[in-house]
């Protein structure tokens, strides 16, 4: 796309030049006259927990507040009378609203016309736009671009979470060209993200189809076998169903023994978050676990206990020691371990012991209860034989999945950078074909 014509230094070394017409204004200067129209949600002790209600005005959390798109899950509310006490916090349909915390910090997006009002928590900051000078959706497109992340992130506090003040952003910088143009702008983006976005949603559907095929792959194997012939008898344990005749149907501490020695040194330490839900992939993060944790050895199973529904379950493949909501399992002789992991991984395990949980904020499973569970196995030489099958069958899906993970990288990467470029007039768009 071509650039303008002229350029002046913008005295911001992160946006570098502008078109020659455009301005730098404060963030502040672009809210109406209106009261409230830039400030932000209430006190803590203003909004209780016991003040929530099923039903009368919405209150918009944080994790409502997506880059550019409202997000419209995690629906609480509270009374018409509460609300109205905290008139000053009252967002309206249209209004800007932006996160004052992570992740990202001073996110934004457009209140949607689902309501005729909504009350902010104390994360929220409202800004109305005074729309006779500033485009909302090019002032959106400019908050959740790189060059607006980058001061935001200047100007916050808080090391694991980054946190921003409404005196802070008042003093942002904006790049603005005249009203016409960044309506212009804004029906550009509009135009771009939407193709951006579309092609997006397809590589998603496209990766979760392979993870429902790899799951229905893992789930034939680990509990009917490979061998399409094989006469099948009933287990005799409900949740497990039939089975190929051959295998036993033992306890699951017949199979595996709990590991439970504790050091603070050894070797690297492994966090829930560091391990992917669902497929067993290893993510390295930047956390420091602090304390002991369990010893494992390669080739242990590492189990998380906390939340079972999300499936983290790792082999091992490292010495090192599991801090934190983790079991350790160790595969006895009789037991392979890629077999093994991929029979915990299985959705039928996965299940059955959710359904156990105890504790309403932090469900977890105990030992007593895994321990005590049947789980039926072929003898060795077979369990290695459909540990094979499994990854031969998986890789090339596995595969196609980073491949397509890859391209949303990719095209989000794209999309973030077109924004930015935009925003900032280092393309000139004003006479691109919508079309």
């Amino acid at each position: 796309m071509k650039a303008y014509s002229k350029y002046k230094e913008s005295g911001l070394k992160w946006v570098g030049k502008i078109p020659e017409h455009w301005l730098k204004k404060d963030l502040n200067h672009t809210h109406t006259s209106e009261r409230y129209s830039f400030t932000g949600g209430p006190f803590g002790s203003d909004l209780k927990h016991n003040e929530y209600t099923k039903k009368g005005v919405r209150i918009i959390q944080l994790q409502n507040i997506g880059i550019g798109n409202f997000i419209d899950n995690y629906k609480i509310y509270t009374s018409e009378k509460k609300a109205d006490e905290l008139s000053s916090c009252n967002i309206y349909p249209g209004d800007i609203i932006i996160a004052k915390m992570a992740d990202p910090v001073a996110r934004a997006c457009i209140m949607p016309i689902i309501a005729d009002r909504y009350l902010m928590a104390s994360d929220g900051i409202r800004l109305k736009v005074d729309t006779q000078k500033f485009s909302t959706e090019f002032i959106v497109y400019s908050l959740n671009s790189a060059y607006f992340k980058y001061q935001a992130e200047l100007n916050s506090t808080g090391t694991t979470r980054l946190r921003i003040g409404l005196g802070a952003l008042r003093k942002m910088k904006l790049i603005t060209p005249p009203l016409t143009e960044q309506k212009t702008i804004a029906n550009f983006l509009d135009h771009k993200t939407a193709q951006i976005d579309e092609s997006i949603s397809k590589r998603k559907q496209l990766i979760k189809l392979l993870k429902e095929e790899r799951k229905a792959i893992i789930n034939e194997a680990v509990t009917k076998g490979i061998n399409p012939n094989v006469k099948m008898k009933d287990s005799g344990i409900e949740w497990i169903g039939e089975i190929p005749k051959h295998w036993e149907v033992k306890r699951f501490k017949y199979w595996f023994d709990l590991q439970t020695k504790k050091s603070e040194t050894r070797g690297k330490k492994i966090g829930l978050e560091n391990v992917e839900s669902k497929t067993g992939q290893f993510i390295e993060t930047n956390t420091v676990f602090e304390g002991d944790g369990v010893d494992f050895e390669t080739n242990d199973i590492l189990y998380g206990k906390l939340r079972p529904y999300l499936a983290k379950v790792w082999l091992s493949n490292i010495k090192g020691s599991a801090v934190g909501d983790f079991f350790v399992f160790r595969p006895k002789r009789n037991v392979d371990p890629l077999f093994a992991f991929n029979k915990i991984l299985d959705y039928g395990f996965i299940e059955i012991t959710n359904s156990s949980t105890y504790g309403a904020k932090m469900p977890r499973v105990s030992w007593e209860y895994i321990s005590n569970l049947y789980m039926a196995l072929p003898e060795k030489k077979e369990q290695i034989q459909i540990a094979e099958h499994i990854n031969t069958k998986t890789s090339h899906i596995d595969q196609e999945i980073q491949s397509a993970q890859k391209e949303i990288d990719l095209l989000t990467e794209y999309r973030q950078s077109l924004i930015t470029e935009a925003v900032t007039g280092k393309i000139d768009v004003r006479d691109y074909p919508l079309n």
